[in-house]
């Protein structure tokens, strides 16, 4: 579906860096929400703030909505300051998480809404109200109330109305939030079309880690008010920064210990099992260390006298098996209160049976864990 119309007018080299914040920090009375927080954002990006309930991302959106003053550091779109302007001179659009739309008006009027604020003259505000409905794939329902639309289509007219005045970055604050699962993901592959299609900088806060990983080109994580790691996807899922992290986005397996050995890249900890892995950005020789291992990347089968042990290899006992459809989900105990998650494709040619108390051996490449310092 092409809607040429709903471009971004602001016409600059690709990649150029159109959002930047600066140092920026909020508190509210003693208690610092967002600490001193510096970014940028390329023209065109789609860039996620992810991160626990209160760890600054909402905030820090919303000091770049305007809707909050910073109490340190600047905010710069394209080059100059947004700190004097307030909301509706930001040139910036917003969609919530529970739409905000007006009850009492038409679909169409609600997205005209904008530009009527702007006093575009109304021959250009029906040709922009079309093609933002066309883009959102309402074409015909211009004339109903939000109330006689279902959640995903109400979402979809409140994306509309913040594209529809091609606005130089788009806020998003959790907008699939109070959708279903299976909406929820039909809304994300949409919010993805569209921004191929209007090519427009677009600033997503959530705190679901999948819809992140699938949705951004890159991902800023919060945690305590700051950004720990921001990178693509792959890269924040395969090379956590921090433990935090590897917590927090996925599912992980930790073993505790200290760096033993450093060599090539590669990080060991101390102990008999001697387990190797990536080295991370903080691993030292001598400090007490983890090593992170996703389920997906461990191989299970019977512990048994002839089996060779991998590099990195534990034997455990399973404690629970969980379906999960397309996988089953082992539970194994390795050591007295430690658990490894491990997933098995369903269907998998070298599955096994391993029943609740079978002696299994887990094992994976070194390639496939990272080591990192201990928090």
């Amino acid at each position: 579906m092409n809607a040429p119309d709903m471009k971004s007018e602001h016409h600059t080299t690709p990649g150029e860096i159109i959002l930047e914040l600066r140092t920026v920090s909020k508190r509210f009375g003693e208690v610092t929400a967002v600490d001193d927080v510096s970014l940028q954002i390329a023209r065109g990006e789609f860039i996620t703030f992810l991160g626990p309930s209160g760890s600054g991302k909402t905030t820090t959106l919303m000091m770049v909505a305007g809707f909050l003053n910073a109490s340190d550091g600047s905010i710069e779109l394209d080059g100059k300051p947004l700190d004097p302007l307030p909301p509706y001179k930001r040139d910036i659009g917003m969609v919530f998480q529970h739409y905000a739309l007006f009850p009492h008006m038409t679909v169409a009027q609600n997205i005209a809404f904008p530009l009527r604020m702007r006093k575009q003259p109304k021959d250009e505000i029906a040709r922009r109200v079309f093609d933002a409905l066309d883009l959102v794939g309402l074409p015909e329902h211009g004339g109903r109330r939000p109330a006689q639309l279902s959640g995903g289509q109400q979402q979809r007219v409140a994306l509309a109305r913040a594209m529809v005045f091609n606005p130089r970055v788009l806020l998003m604050d959790e907008p699939l939030g109070a959708l279903d699962k299976k909406l929820r993901e039909q809304m994300q592959i949409e919010i993805m079309r569209i921004h191929r299609n209007i090519q427009t900088t677009i600033l997503y806060v959530t705190h679901d880690q999948e819809e992140a990983l699938v949705m951004s080109d890159r991902i800023a994580v919060f945690n305590h008010g700051r950004i720990v790691q921001v990178d693509a996807a792959e890269k924040i899922y395969d090379a956590p920064a921090t433990p935090f992290i590897a917590d927090f986005v996925g599912e992980s397996n930790f073993l505790s210990g200290k760096v033993a050995d450093i060599a090539d890249g590669y990080a060991r900890l101390d102990g008999a099992r001697q387990l190797r892995g990536l080295c991370g950005a903080d691993c030292v020789l001598g400090a007490s260390a983890v090593m992170v291992v996703r389920p997906e990347r461990i191989q299970i089968a019977p512990d048994t006298p002839s089996a060779q042990p991998a590099e990195n290899s534990v034997a455990g006992k399973v404690s629970d098996i969980i379906y999960l459809g397309q996988a089953r989900k082992y539970l194994v105990d390795i050591a007295p209160g430690v658990e490894f998650s491990v997933l098995q494709q369903s269907g998998a040619k070298d599955a096994f049976d391993m029943p609740v108390g079978k002696a299994v051996r887990l094992s994976w490449r070194a390639e496939d864990a990272v080591i990192l310092k201990d928090e």
